[in-house]
């Protein structure tokens, strides 16, 4: 092994040396720089928790038809098989909180098995649960019934990727109110404000003003660019 230049080593010293004093002056002025000097900082906005929630927007009904009624757990049937029922849901006397506005579909028993109101019917009578309340959407909303199935329509929860948790695609029930689907309104949020946004605007051929957005000079060169040549052929 050919032994080291003593030359060399001190020079690699200084070297050394040398860099540890600037790093160490970066250091202390970074330090001593007011924190977030000549950065434009936009005004933070206030979102309420449950306009982000990601929860379903209703509980469904379980199989065995249960309800709390006045303090008590009671079955469709405790009470529709003592009273006659009504077929329209503007002649209800009872279940003031119900709101009908699904179109032509004002009846209750298009929906509701007649005999058994614990359970749903189907149009060719058969009975379900109402966990298998989507077979009974299925049956008028086909197209959006196939891109539910297909995830482009509803919401589903958990992991895409099967490999790393399971996921959960919510029941059309679960989003719409089956007496009043239409989906409320949804207050938008406020949109992202980056450093590199700055403050949009659309540029045009008589505006000289300066404008140091990246975003807004990308956007002036790319028009630019597409301009057409008027150069003759």
């Amino acid at each position: 092994m050919k032994p080291s230049n003593p030359s060399d080593t001190q020079k690699d010293s200084k070297v050394l040396g040398i860099l540890f004093i600037v790093f160490l002056l970066l250091a202390v002025l970074f330090a001593l720089m007011p924190q977030g000097s000549g950065i434009p900082l936009a005004e933070a906005s206030e979102i309420n928790p449950k306009d982000i929630s990601t929860a379903p927007r209703f509980t469904t009904m379980g199989d065995d038809a249960v309800t709390m009624i006045e303090g008590f757990n009671r079955n469709c049937m405790d009470c529709h098989e003592l009273i006659d029922s009504k077929p329209r849901s503007s002649d209800l006397l009872q279940h003031e909180d119900i709101h009908m506005a699904h179109g032509l579909n004002a009846r209750c028993v298009n929906c509701h098995d007649p005999k058994n109101r614990d359970k749903l019917i189907l149009r060719d009578g058969t009975s379900v649960g109402f966990s298998q309340s989507v077979m009974l959407c299925a049956q008028c909303h086909g197209t959006t019934y196939r891109l539910w199935q297909r995830g482009v329509h509803g919401k589903t929860l958990g992991h895409w990727d099967k490999s790393k948790g399971t996921s959960k695609k919510l029941l059309c029930v679960e989003c719409h109110d089956p007496h009043s689907p239409r989906y409320a309104p949804i207050t938008p949020l406020p949109a992202p404000n980056t450093l590199r946004m700055g403050h949009p605007h659309s540029p045009s051929h008589h505006d000289d003003e300066a404008d140091s957005s990246p975003l807004s000079l990308d956007h002036r060169n790319h028009h630019q660019q597409q301009k057409p040549s008027l150069s003759s052929h």
